[in-house]
């Protein structure tokens, strides 16, 4: 199924469109997730920089994870040249869709913006022919399992908050012996 919605897709695949998809596979998701994280350190909210980082890294290391466990061979068909690294589940999409539930602490018209964005990437896996559906599939359902279960489980514990109070601790700590 995959491959025929890729070999539908053919007639798009023009260098504009291709480019701007490709842009947004790789350099677009780094400035993407770079801008949100300063964005975070601007307004001072350490908190919700500590759940971003959380998400992401547990995002990633999940979809890395079950990558190495199911090996999974990317497709033959795409723009990928030499495709060496597993398939399923597709990264971009785990981390997407984990930073999906974060959009929730913005005003409406940037959280929809925000997810419009965040739609982008898994969409550009496809459209490249870099991932099968079942890839993209599982990793928004591996993203989303990580977002709401990290924002869930601060909002009940507070790890970020115990976290933050920690390193704010242990760096004023610090401060005060330089300063001695």
């Amino acid at each position: 199924m995959t491959e025929k919605l890729f070999y539908f897709l053919e007639p798009l695949q023009i260098r504009p469109i291709t480019g701007f998809f490709e842009f947004i596979t790789f350099e677009g998701l780094a400035i993407f997730l770079i801008s949100w994280a300063i964005f975070w350190l601007i307004k001072k909210d350490y908190r919700k920089f500590v759940l971003f980082l959380g998400i992401l890294l547990t995002a990633w290391i999940g979809a890395e994870t079950l990558k190495r466990i199911f090996d999974v061979p990317r497709p033959p068909f795409g723009l990928l040249p030499n495709p060496q690294s597993a398939s399923f589940p597709s990264g971009h999409a785990a981390i997407a869709f984990a930073l999906w539930p974060m959009a929730g602490f913005l005003s409406s018209g940037k959280k929809w913006l925000l997810r419009s964005i965040l739609l982008l990437f898994p969409m550009s896996r496809i459209f490249l022919g870099f991932h099968y559906l079942v890839d993209i599939a599982a990793g928004i359902f591996l993203g989303l399992a990580v977002g709401y279960f990290l924002v869930g489980y601060d909002e009940e514990k507070g790890w970020t908050d115990w976290l933050v109070k920690k390193c704010q601790k242990e760096l004023e700590f610090r401060r005060q012996i330089a300063h001695l």
